[in-house]
């Protein structure tokens, strides 16, 4: 059996004296697509950030582990929700950012690493347009493109269907898997797209009131008779859930 890339145990947090995640573990496997679900104001958010180190933990622990004991630190790359693409730059140099951040290349071959990852996400021909010149579908796939700039082992992903309609959507959800195979790497994603979400992850958590309400593979979600579970995935049962909500 593998051993989880990253484990979470009995971590809390806070912000100031609010709990957002109360005492919860959660494993994320190598090589896999995990989701954390739920309501808004659950904490999935608050969780992703903690993960990728943005926050700090009231509580609790976080090991990242390795198959090599010398292997240096995970590579992450991270799509936020709002894309935060800079303005002033162009797609090619918004791209570029991280890799002339963390290294000093000569232009010929930061160009080729640059294109190759425009190319990955059907960018290429707009390179030299700038974000505001973007359709949603393309901002959010050049914001991908800068993500895995660095070819990281680790990718979250926040919202990432959001403001997208259903075939841009299914487009990130194939560049998401893509992304994964192609860089052997692992994704996080936070979403509310339950379809996509079914059929793109291997494992989900489904969160409510600061803890995991579920967990599973798309299959053992899918056949839940969690009330609360199947009134999330089935809006059509939104007062199940209310009723449920209101004997807790």
């Amino acid at each position: 059996m593998s051993t989880a890339l990253i484990q979470a145990d009995n971590l809390s947090i806070y912000y100031d004296s609010q709990c957002v995640l109360n005492r919860i573990n959660v494993k994320i496997m190598p090589n896999q697509t995990t989701a954390f679900m739920g309501p808004s104001g659950v904490g999935k958010s608050s969780l992703l950030k903690a993960l990728s180190g943005q926050i700090s933990l009231h509580s609790g622990t976080i090991n990242y582990n390795y198959k090599d004991p010398n292997r240096e630190p995970l590579k992450t790359g991270i799509l936020f929700q709002d894309n935060a693409l800079l303005l002033h730059l162009t797609v090619f140099e918004n791209v570029a950012l991280p890799i002339r951040y963390h290294y000093n290349l000569p232009e010929k071959i930061l160009n080729e690493i640059v294109m190759m990852k425009l190319h990955a996400v059907n960018l290429e021909h707009a390179a030299d347009l700038f974000p505001d010149q973007l359709s949603g579908g393309m901002t959010r796939r050049a914001a991908i493109a800068r993500s895995i700039a660095l070819d990281p082992d680790l990718i979250f992903y926040d919202e990432p269907f959001a403001g997208q309609d259903p075939i841009n959507a299914e487009s990130i959800a194939k560049l998401i898997k893509k992304m994964n195979k192609h860089l052997d790497a692992t994704s996080i994603i936070i979403t509310h797209e339950v379809n996509l979400t079914l059929q793109l992850a291997d494992y989900i958590y489904i969160f409510d009131k600061h803890s995991i309400a579920f967990q599973g593979s798309p299959q053992t979600v899918s056949k839940s008779k969690n009330p609360f579970v199947q009134a999330f995935i089935n809006p059509s049962l939104k007062s199940d859930a209310q009723s449920y909500e209101d004997k807790t």
